[in-house]
């Protein structure tokens, strides 16, 4: 059975991090999408989404992902809970780290 959908945004220093929960998968992956596109429209350019409790991606999804960094908001994708997953972000575009910090750090313009 599919887990609800939520995301929870959160901020640490200039950052923006998203918390998903749930599988990014039809209505849900449309709802992403217009979350992305609201904070591109509020000016915000480096997110970090969290993958940690996501089950699913589907095609949907992954478009919203690549319109968002095609549209310059530069996304760094962490925890994610399989190889495939990470796999198929690094194909739209997303930066992938082991942990939120060294995705902080690198956002921040320290090494990556």
């Amino acid at each position: 059975m599919e887990r609800p959908f939520f995301i929870r945004v959160r901020s640490r220093d200039t950052i923006t991090i998203l918390d998903v929960k749930g599988s990014i998968t039809g209505t849900w992956a449309l709802d992403l999408k217009a979350r992305l596109q609201n904070i591109q429209e509020e000016g915000i350019q480096r997110l970090i989404i969290n993958f940690r409790e996501v089950d699913s991606i589907d095609s949907i999804g992954m478009m919203a992902l690549n319109m968002a960094v095609m549209g310059g908001l530069k996304i760094c994708a962490v925890h994610l809970p399989s190889h495939d997953l990470e796999m198929i972000l690094k194909q739209v575009g997303l930066i992938v780290y082991a942990s939120e910090n060294l995705a902080l750090e690198t956002l921040r313009g320290g090494p990556p």
